[in-house]
């Protein structure tokens, strides 16, 4: 580890615990000052909401094969093993997972800044994005039992062994990433193209079979499916009879939802809205990215974004995208770019950025997390 890797690792370090020092003690504030009081209960029916106690209930017991607990075979192994596994320890199931997803993000958020810097942007570009990623409209589940503070650590792992050309380690946490959320399959897109942008010698393209373990972490998630009930897809039956959901043409649901957009907003339900508006937005603004950069495109995020937003958008309706979309790291990079010179357009949408998330802080603190509302933003 060079002088300048250890000086990085310490200031991602540094600016990583402040930050989620920050925002645990923002979403206590906003707990006090809508709730009046505070009570271990409250804190309790607050931070394990929703997903939440499923992934309580999956880390003690299991996927099960009887009742309502049959439904969580919908939810992928990885993250509900770690908590399974801190819970082990001694510590009460729910704080497992409260610790599983704050030290998944301190670690993610640093490992991020790394990357960032280890790939040649300068001081203040690497700050700037880390900064816009840290204002992000669903920065509350960084601080909940949710998957996102495990996922970043795993995709930023990934892409920081990629760059140091590590492939097996990359493939390993691509691997973790795949058996955590199903987009993490789509890390196999840059991995090959990463051969391509650096013009890898046609004798080192055997590494690239290293690629290969990626989409295990998903295969063995459908072999979980065998093992339970008979059928690798059992969760697309569960996800269709259940929730009525299933996969569908991206293409023509974008253009369906772009017809039916103007419904969205006479409901009142400016959340709902706004992750529709976000999903239809970003691959426009990806389009644009192309535009502008022309053969100075980045191929490795630009193919981990499509990737993503083929999967995110391939939904009978569209759920929890911005969620989704929010952790597309290269989207951030994106943005830096092409308003490098334009500081008040990014600073336009750091205040921006900064109302929605806000925004989703006070429907947490206020008990809206299981309502419609909150999860269309923040899921």
């Amino acid at each position: 580890m060079t002088r300048d890797t250890k000086k990085d690792l310490k200031t991602g370090l540094i600016w990583a615990l402040v930050y989620q020092i920050f925002l645990f003690s923002l979403v206590f504030f906003f707990i006090f000052l809508y709730q009046k009081s505070f009570s271990f209960p409250l804190f309790s029916r607050l931070w394990n909401a929703w997903d939440g106690n499923t992934y309580a209930l999956l880390a003690q017991h299991g996927y099960q094969t009887i009742g309502d607990e049959a439904n969580y075979i919908v939810f992928y192994p990885y993250y509900p093993l770690l908590v399974g596994i801190v819970a082990k320890l001694g510590i009460e199931v729910h704080l497992a997972g409260m610790f599983v997803t704050i030290i998944g993000s301190i670690i993610g958020h640093t490992i991020f800044y790394l990357w960032l810097r280890e790939r040649g942007l300068t001081l203040w570009q690497a700050r700037r994005v880390l900064f816009l990623f840290c204002i992000n409209p669903v920065t509350v589940y960084f601080t909940m039992i949710c998957t996102e503070g495990v996922f970043l650590a795993l995709i930023a792992f990934f892409f920081l062994f990629l760059y140091r050309r590590s492939f097996a380690l990359a493939a390993l946490f691509g691997l973790l990433a795949s058996a955590t959320r199903l987009v993490g399959i789509t890390l196999l897109v840059p991995f090959v193209l990463f051969f391509f942008e650096k013009h890898i010698h046609k004798s080192q393209w055997k590494k690239v079979a290293w690629g290969c373990l990626i989409p295990f972490g998903f295969i063995f998630y459908l072999g979980i499916n065998v093992h339970y009930f008979g059928n690798p897809f059992y969760y697309q039956e569960v996800l269709q009879q259940t929730w009525s959901k299933s996969v569908v043409n991206p293409f023509t649901q974008y253009i369906s939802n772009v017809k039916g957009l103007k419904d969205f907003f006479p409901t009142g339900n400016a959340t709902y809205g706004l992750d529709m508006v976000s999903t239809l937005f970003i691959p426009l603004f990806v389009l644009f990215y192309c535009a502008v950069k022309r053969k100075k495109t980045w191929l490795v995020g630009l193919g981990f974004t499509l990737a993503n937003l083929f999967i995110i958008t391939a939904q009978s309706y569209w759920l929890s995208n911005t969620r989704y979309i929010s952790l597309i790291l290269p989207l951030y990079v994106f943005a830096e770019e092409l308003m490098r010179r334009f500081l008040l357009l990014y600073c336009i949408l750091c205040i921006v950025f900064i109302i929605i998330s806000l925004y989703g802080i006070s429907l947490f603190a206020r008990g809206f997390y299981s309502s419609t509302v909150f999860s269309v933003l923040s899921l």
